[in-house]
């Protein structure tokens, strides 16, 4: 029964990597017309540092998420990567994609 949940896992990791390499270009295209016009100041919420104030903020994610992250960040040390977070029980890929542009692991 774990071997099969895991390799949904790995796959859905994988799956989400690959589409947001491929729109890495577009992004940066697109950071480089607006930062000709206007200062780009968006942040963005390490996963790694949030409190659960920062966390809350993020569309979709309540304090029982908050607290999730923060106790899977105590149990299992950092997040390697943005994606990790749909490994939370109550957090979706749907849930990951709304909020992809605005958080970060360092």
């Amino acid at each position: 029964m774990k071997l099969p949940a895991l390799c949904l896992l790995v796959a859905a990791f994988a799956l989400v990597s690959c589409t947001r390499a491929g729109n890495q270009a577009t992004i940066r295209s697109d950071e480089a017309k607006s930062s000709n016009t206007k200062s780009n100041t968006t942040s963005c919420v390490n996963l790694n540092t949030a409190s659960v104030k920062e966390l809350i903020a993020l569309d979709g994610i309540g304090d029982v998420v908050a607290q999730r992250v923060i106790e899977y960040r105590e149990r299992h040390g950092r997040f390697r990567r943005p994606e990790e977070i749909i490994i939370l029980e109550g957090f979706s890929e749907g849930k990951y994609r709304k909020i992809a542009d605005r958080i970060c692991v360092d």
